[in-house]
C-alpha cells in the first residue's frame, strides 16, 4: 500500500502523514504529487512548500482550490496569510480576506 497507496485506493494524505511521521519526506512528497486531484494532499503539499519557502510554488498548488465558488474558510485564511507573509502580495491576500468576510462575517 505505501508503495502505490493510490493503486490501493488508500487515503494519500493518511499514508503521506504516516511516511513524513517515520522520516520520510521525499516518499511523503512522493505520495501527494501523484494524488493532486485530491484537495486534502494538494493542501498537504503547498503547506510543506510553504514551510520550505517556496511560497510561490504553494500558492500555485492552492490556486485551483481557491478558484473554487464555495472554497473554506480555513483555506481563504491560509491563502490570505500566505499572500501577506509569504509572497509580500497585499492584494491577493485582501481579496482572499474579503471572500473569507463575506462567507464567515464577525460576530
Amino acid at each position: 500500500v505505501y508503495a502505490d497507496p493510490l493503486r490501493h485506493g488508500a487515503d494519500a494524505v493518511a499514508v503521506a502523514r504516516r511516511l513524513a511521521a517515520r522520516g520520510g519526506a521525499a516518499p511523503a512528497e512522493a505520495v501527494l504529487v501523484d494524488a493532486l486531484a485530491d484537495p486534502g494532499a494538494r493542501r498537504m503539499l503547498a503547506d510543506a512548500r510553504r514551510r520550505e519557502g517556496r511560497h510561490a510554488e504553494a500558492w500555485d498548488l492552492l490556486a485551483p482550490l481557491l478558484a473554487r465558488p464555495h472554497a473554506p474558510p480555513d483555506l481563504l485564511l491560509a491563502a490570505a496569510r500566505l499572500a501577506e507573509h509569504g509572497l509580500r502580495d497585499p492584494a491577493r491576500a485582501l481579496a482572499c480576506t474579503q471572500r473569507l468576510i463575506a462567507i464567515a462575517p464577525a460576530d
